[in-house]
């Protein structure tokens, strides 16, 4: 099970009501080593759903 989905999954355990997003950080956090395998899918295919099973 990738880290992704067990992040996902730990979310949703947590039943939160809300969220937010804040599009200033998605560029810096594309940068960190560990999503690398995650902006590489998506550049080769964005429209691919195994990008986030990976």
């Amino acid at each position: 099970m990738s880290s992704l989905i067990q992040e996902i999954e730990a979310i949703e355990s947590a039943k939160p009501q809300n969220a937010t997003t804040t599009p200033s950080l998605i560029p810096a956090d594309a940068q960190q080593p560990q999503y690398q395998p995650i902006v590489d899918g998506v550049l080769i295919d964005p429209r691919c759903p195994s990008v986030l099973a990976s």
